[in-house]
This record gives structure tokens, sequence and C-alpha cells, in this order.
């Protein structure tokens, strides 16, 4: 196994990941208009700098939180980090831990950040929350999805899919000899796949436990790993309105299909940044020496880039 990505990776400073997270507490903050944001759980996968956690906490107020770190032999570290005193630690595994959070008692927003490629145990994972979440929750799960982490070669890719997601999706589309361009399509169809199917079960129980799932996260970006993400919410027929009423719709990166929201950022100086945030959002931005791709680019971002900086303490 792989040295965990946090001692390699400082979480809060990587712009593409940046961005995404507010996608995520943008979609969050929106069950504001179904109910009080401040009772609903945040379950996440901490590690060591919980940014999640801190934004979820200031912008939705949520004070019962769960982070799960399956690195146990770093017990200490995590603890010492924890931003916050209602933030509950639980160490182990996801598939262990999941079942044991009483996930029905509130809704929840919960994201699974995983370092890893794909993997059977997080389709488990995907059943337990689409058969324990309440209405109205929102879950997310992000997975690497470089090719390499998949195998070497085309072939080895080819069986890895073919061994470890047999029944998920038709291997014979793509052919052995497997291209890098191909595997977040992959992906996707298998999680995207794995969520009808556990909440179609869920919905062949009792008509109080049944809810609908709506796609509403599905991209795609690149810090240091490719990484996809995908997940959306589970609401009951009670509680359509109040779902309803959170007009997802009208994120403009909300994807509810197949088609990814590619996060791309532009390499900006902060000066270029200052004069295209003059002219936006209804302005024609024209900054010298900077492609007309990169502004459209920041167009479609800017709201949600990060800003960092250096700071003498």
């Amino acid at each position: 196994m792989s040295p965990p990505s946090f001692r390699s990776v400082n979480y809060a400073i990587r712009p593409a990941k940046s961005i995404e997270r507010k996608f995520i507490t943008e979609i969050a903050q929106r069950l504001g208009r179904a109910y009080d944001t401040t009772q609903l759980r945040y379950v996440g996968l901490g590690s060591t700098y919980f940014t999640d956690f801190v934004m979820i906490h200031r912008v939705l107020g949520s004070q019962s939180m769960v982070s799960v770190e399956r690195e146990g032999g770093q017990k200490d570290r995590f603890l010492f980090n924890k931003p916050y005193h209602c933030i509950e630690m639980v160490f182990g595994e996801s598939s262990s831990v999941l079942p044991t959070l009483k996930l029905s008692s509130r809704p929840a927003v919960v994201w699974l950040d995983y370092d890893d490629a794909l993997a059977p145990y997080m389709l488990g994972d995907i059943g337990t929350l689409c058969f324990d979440l309440p209405s109205i929750s929102l879950f997310v799960l992000s997975v690497n999805v470089d090719p390499r982490a998949y195998g070497a070669s085309p072939s080895e890719r080819f069986a890895y899919f073919t061994a470890g997601f047999p029944d998920r999706v038709d291997m014979s589309v793509y052919g052995p000899d497997l291209k890098q361009s191909q595997i977040s399509e992959l992906v996707y169809q298998i999680l995207a796949g794995s969520i009808g199917e556990a909440v179609g079960q869920r919905n062949a129980g009792p008509e109080p436990n049944r809810v609908t799932y709506q796609q509403l996260m599905h991209c795609r970006y690149r810090d240091s790993t490719p990484m996809l993400t995908v997940g959306g919410a589970l609401y009951s027929r009670l509680h359509r309105p109040g779902f309803l009423a959170c007009d997802f719709g009208s994120i403009e990166h909300v994807r509810t299909d197949g088609s990814a929201y590619e996060i791309s950022v532009p390499s900006l100086t902060l000066r270029e940044r200052q004069a295209l945030d003059q002219c936006l959002p209804g302005g024609s931005p024209d900054v010298p020496g900077v492609p007309a791709s990169d502004v459209e680019k920041y167009r479609a971002l800017y709201r949600y880039f990060p800003d960092f900086a250096e700071v003498e303490l």
C-alpha cells in the first residue's frame, strides 16, 4: 500500500480540489431551503487538514461531524489537528465504520473523498449510504481515475475491471486495449449503476423508506492526480416539495447525467485575475497575453477561485 496522500499533498492548497470543495458546499447550502442545516450531520474523510470540515461548519453551521480515518497508526496526529470539539474521530475502514454511524438518525451530507482507485468496497459504501441515509441527504464520492492506479498497461487495466467488477459493466464495449481516456467514463458507469441498484433495492421495501435519487455532482479535475466525483441527493415523496425548493438545477456546475463538469484551472497572475474580475460577470475581458480559452475557464470558475498567500506568523 502506498503512503497516505496527506503525507505528500497539502489538501488545503490544491486549486481544483478547493474549487470542488466550494461546489459541494454550495449544493449543501441549498438544503437550508428545506430545513435548518445546523441540524444535519457531516461525514467525511478529514485527514490531517480537515479543510472540508472547517468549510462545512462555517457555512452550514453543522455541529454534528464525523471524520472517518483508516490511518489508525496516526491517531494522535489526527486528534491533535482536529479543529473543532464537535468533530468525532472514528478510526477504521469506511466499509466497517459507516454501518455503525446510525446514519438514519438525521439528514446528512457525506463526502467520501477516497485516495484510491475504484475498489469493490466502495460499492459496499454506496449500498450503506443508499440504504441508511434519510430524506433529504446528500452524498458524494471522489475516486482516483489515474490510469496508472489500475495497471501499467491496457491489458492490466482491462483485467482489473474484469476481475473486480464482472457484473457492473460490459467490458466488450471497450475491449482489451483500454484507453486512458476511457477510465473516467468506465468508473462513472460503475458508480452510477451501483447507486441506481442500491436505491432500487431500498425501494423494494416498505413505502415509508422509499426514496428518489437525483444526481447533482459529476465532475472531473486534476491537481496532482486525475479524480472523478459523483453523487447527489436522496429524498422521499413526502419531502419532494422541500427538495424542489432547493432549486439545485439553477446551480451552474450541477450535472444530472453522464456529461462531466471539467474543472480546468487556468494559470493566471494575481494582476491578471484582478483585471478579469473588473469585467465580470457580464463584460468582455481582454487581458494582454491571456488566451481566450483561459479567460473562458476563469469566467466559469471565478466565484470559486481559491486565493493562496504566504503569511508569516
